[in-house]
């Protein structure tokens, strides 16, 4: 009987057992959390609104019409028409704007997104077809900017307003952008 554990006497308490539950709920725990940040970041990638080249592909493959998009539906490849403001158009550059700034004694560089508004909706479709010719319009007054001048909304307002006079030059057609936005604006320190 030397191989029986020894029950313990009437009057003793019985050791608690380490069940390891303490363990279980600390694995828990952290899948728990580990499962709300994947939702939290799926929900932020899939509510960003940037369309991928897949997505892009299949949207253009569903509206028909060789891929035009009807009026008021944005087409993935630039130029969207907006019924809110009549007959105006958007062109928005897919491509971001890297623009080394004109400060003499350091390499600043700035980076932005640009929208433009048409008052004509066929010209959207015009700067899509020579969109590196309007790109380069952007660059050469963008680079013309000192630090001092994109921080300021003075500054900022003086480029949207140049900006829309080298667009309507190269449109030859004044008056032809109703306006230009900078969707993302970054300048780093």
């Amino acid at each position: 009987m030397a191989d029986r554990p020894e029950a313990p006497a009437e009057g003793e308490a019985k050791k608690p057992v380490k069940s390891g539950k303490k363990k279980l709920i600390i694995l828990i725990g952290a899948g728990l959390v580990l499962l709300l940040a994947a939702g939290a970041g799926a929900f932020i990638l899939m509510s960003s609104g940037k369309d991928s080249g897949a997505a892009a592909s299949a949207e253009s493959e569903l509206k028909g019409e060789a891929g035009k998009p009807e009026k008021g539906e944005k087409s993935g490849h630039g130029a969207s028409a907006s019924s809110a403001e009549g007959d105006a158009a958007m062109f928005k550059f897919e491509k971001p704007f890297f623009v080394t700034l004109a400060d003499a004694n350091s390499h600043k560089v700035i980076q932005f997104f640009l929208t433009v508004e048409f008052n004509d909706p066929a010209l959207a479709g015009v700067v899509k077809k020579s969109e590196d010719k309007y790109r380069d319009a952007v660059y050469t007054e963008a680079s013309k900017r000192t630090r001092a001048e994109v921080t300021s909304l003075e500054g900022k307002e003086r480029l949207r307003r140049d900006l829309i006079n080298a667009f309507d030059s190269l449109l030859e057609k004044p008056g032809a952008v109703h306006n230009v936005y900078f969707p993302d604006y970054v300048l780093p320190l």
